[in-house]
């Protein structure tokens, strides 16, 4: 699934943080790359979960600055 509709909508939405929780490993790091690769600077965040360590391993470089709680 494509997500880049979705993420240019919501930073289109001026937010102040992306807040990734609830989704899975591979939806957040598609949400992150997009991101990233749209300029995005401000912060992407996700509490906790088993499935920090896929996300940082799939989002690769990306991953720099993306803020996370265990």
């Amino acid at each position: 699934m494509d997500l880049t509709p979705l993420v240019t909508k919501v930073i289109a939405s001026n937010i102040d943080i992306f807040d990734t929780n609830g989704n899975p490993p591979g939806e957040v790091a598609q949400i992150v790359n997009i991101a990233k690769g749209m300029g995005w600077t401000k912060p992407l965040v996700r509490t906790g979960g088993p499935i920090v360590d896929e996300i940082v391993r799939l989002c690769g470089k990306n991953a720099n600055g993306f803020i996370y709680r265990e």
